[in-house]
C-alpha cells in the first residue's frame, strides 16, 4: 500500500485529535479547579537553624549559660525559622482544614516551644499546643491570599554533636491542597522560566516530543498542500518558523497539563501561559486542515465532472 501525503495527513490528524483531545481533558479539570472547591496554594520557607550559644561556648571564658523551660533545662539548644503564606487566590477557612497547621521535626530532636515572630511582614498570629516531642499543632485560622506567618521553633537534644542542626517541617491536611510547597530558590525560578523542557520528567518530555512531532508533521504537510511553502523565500521561511515555534509551545503546554509541572517546583499550572499556545495551535491546524478538505472535495468533484 503507497502511502501519500493525503493519508499521511489523514493519519497524522487523528493521532494529533486524540493528542489534543486528551490535553484538553486535563486542561478543562484544571480550569474547573478540580471540583467544587477552589484550590489552595500554600508556600512555605524555611531558614536554617542555629545555635544561639555557639559563641560563648567556643569562647575562652568562665561564663556557664543555663537555659530552663518552665521547670526544666534545655540542653543542646537550637533555634529554627519558617514562614507560610496563602499564594493562591482563594482563601484558606478553619473548616478546610481537615488537619491544621502543624510544625513538626524528626528525631533525636524535640520542640520545646514555638512562638509567633514579630515582623512587618507577617499579618497571622497562630495559638500553638504541643501534640508530642516532635510536633506542635496550632488551632484552626483563616488565611486569606498574601496573608503570611512567621514562626519561630525552640528545639532540644540529648548528647549531640554541637555542630548538628534540626529541620523543621509544616504539615496540614487541607481540603483541595495537594501540597505545601516550597518556595523555589532564585535560580530554580530563572531555570523552569527560561529551559522548561530541561526540567521536564521523562514520561513529559517524552510526551511533549511525540505531540511536537505530530504537530509539526501534520502542519508541514497541511502548509505545503496549501502552497505557503511554495511561496517567496522569506514568506516561506516565516510561515514555517512561525508554524513550528507554536507547535512547540503546545506541545510543551500539553505536558504541563498531562503530567503537571516541573518537579523542581510543584506549582499549579498557569492557564494564562500554557492555554493560548493550546488554543492557537488547534485553531491553526484546524483551519489548514478545513481549506485541505476543501481543496480535496473540488479536485473530487472536478474529477466527477470530467469522468461523466
Amino acid at each position: 500500500m503507497r502511502l501519500t501525503a493525503n493519508s499521511l495527513i489523514a493519519v497524522m490528524g487523528i493521532f494529533a485529535t486524540i493528542l489534543t483531545g486528551w490535553i484538553g481533558a486535563r486542561a478543562t479539570y484544571d480550569v474547573n479547579d478540580r471540583g467544587s472547591v477552589p484550590p489552595k496554594r500554600l508556600e512555605a520557607n524555611y531558614f536554617g537553624a542555629t545555635d544561639p550559644l555557639r559563641d560563648l561556648r567556643d569562647a575562652n571564658t568562665d561564663l556557664r549559660i543555663s537555659i530552663r523551660h518552665n521547670s526544666s533545662e534545655v540542653n543542646n539548644l537550637r533555634i529554627a525559622q519558617a514562614t507560610l503564606k496563602n499564594t493562591g487566590k482563594a482563601p484558606v477557612i478553619p473548616s478546610d482544614m481537615i488537619e491544621p497547621l502543624a510544625l513538626t521535626t524528626a528525631r533525636p530532636w524535640k520542640i520545646v516551644a514555638v512562638s509567633n515572630s514579630n515582623t512587618a511582614i507577617t499579618q497571622i498570629k497562630l495559638s500553638w499546643r504541643k501534640v508530642n516531642d516532635q510536633e506542635f499543632v496550632s488551632l484552626p485560622t483563616l488565611l486569606n491570599p498574601g496573608d503570611s506567618i512567621w514562626v519561630t521553633a525552640y528545639l532540644t537534644a540529648d548528647e549531640l554533636n554541637k555542630e548538628s542542626l534540626p529541620d523543621v517541617k509544616w504539615k496540614a491536611r487541607i481540603v483541595n491542597l495537594k501540597s505545601i510547597e516550597v518556595e523555589p530558590s532564585f535560580s530554580d525560578k530563572i531555570s523552569l522560566a527560561t529551559l522548561p523542557f530541561v526540567n521536564l520528567s521523562f514520561p513529559a518530555a517524552l510526551f511533549a516530543l511525540v505531540a511536537f512531532t505530530t504537530y509539526f508533521i501534520l502542519t508541514f504537510l497541511l502548509l505545503e498542500k496549501a502552497g505557503l511553502l511554495r511561496m517567496r523565500k522569506r514568506r516561506r521561511y516565516a510561515y514555517l518558523t512561525g508554524a513550528t515555534v507554536l507547535n512547540l509551545c503546545a506541545a510543551e503546554a500539553g505536558a504541563t497539563y498531562v503530567f503537571g509541572l516541573p518537579s523542581i517546583i510543584p506549582l499549579p499550572v498557569e492557564h494564562w501561559s500554557n492555554g493560548p499556545p493550546l488554543v492557537l495551535n488547534a485553531l491553526m491546524v484546524g483551519l489548514l486542515s478545513v481549506s485541505w478538505l476543501r481543496r480535496n472535495r473540488t479536485r473530487a468533484r472536478a474529477t466527477d465532472r470530467e469522468s461523466d
